[in-house]
């Protein structure tokens, strides 16, 4: 509460009341509490994706659900003639890591989550896969490799084609205080010398983006809610998803 007042630890020994009798008790209840947290700090390994955000931008995403886009194409510093895009987003889902994780990770829905991919094809090796798509007349094919680092990163690599050289991550995890929600943070870097036009790479690729999100986490939360979930399916209306506001019966109980 923000009219919260901690006291100093003078004032706490001094308004202290408890019988002598109760000391040793009070002490071991202490102790066992401290090695509780200890234990539960231990078990908990820092946020990846609380680093990679400003903390106002990591609140907004923990707190209200705020879906993050930025996308940036500017001159590389050296050499001067490269030019260096960056491109990010960081969403919540509505199920739990492992859930998300699987989800997502079945690359081939893409298809129908990214606006203008025209198709995502799994190869004969499961980690890569062949993507072709484009926008405002500008065509890409690409060849991406993917790499499981570990149960909460994916690392990928644009081995061939359309922005070869390309690399990005995917990070998964447990949104603070919810066992059956998570964050998911997606960037991907590349310097090269020729881009398409900036206004495709930041004002369409922004928009792509967000609305690629939007659907990510509506795909997640209908297929999440089937019990045994075997692989991609289809989105209604034709792959698109209609998002709806979130009301006070999606919130989540205190209980």
């Amino acid at each position: 509460m923000e009219d919260q007042v901690f006291a100093s630890r003078k004032d706490v020994r001094r308004n202290a009341r408890f019988p002598a009798r109760w000391n040793p008790w009070f002490a071991g209840i202490l102790a066992a509490a401290g090695c509780a947290a200890l234990a539960a700090g231990a078990d908990s390994p820092p946020s990846r994706i609380e680093k990679l955000l400003k903390p106002q931008e990591y609140t907004a995403l923990v707190r209200n659900d705020d879906t993050l886009v930025t996308t940036a194409l500017s001159k590389s510093p050296d050499p001067p003639f490269l030019m260096t895009y960056q491109a990010a987003a960081a969403i919540t889902t509505e199920a739990p890591v492992s859930t998300t994780r699987r989800i997502l990770t079945n690359y081939e829905v893409y298809a129908k989550l990214i606006p203008f991919i025209d198709r995502v094809q799994l190869l004969d090796d499961p980690s890569q896969a062949t993507l072709e798509g484009g926008i405002f007349g500008w065509k890409m094919t690409s060849l991406i490799q993917f790499q499981d680092k570990d149960p909460g990163w994916v690392h990928f690599v644009i081995t061939r084609g359309s922005f070869a050289g390309m690399q990005g991550d995917f990070y998964f995890e447990q949104k603070p205080g919810r066992q059956d929600a998570s964050l998911v943070y997606f960037h991907v870097q590349h310097t090269a010398e020729k881009f398409p036009p900036r206004f495709i790479m930041e004002f369409g690729a922004g928009i792509i983006l967000s609305l690629t999100a939007s659907r990510m986490q509506d795909y997640v939360k209908e297929v999440s809610k089937e019990r045994f979930y075997v692989g991609p399916r289809e989105l209604p209306s034709g792959g698109f998803v209609n998002r709806k506001r979130r009301g006070p019966e999606d919130e989540p109980s205190d209980q």
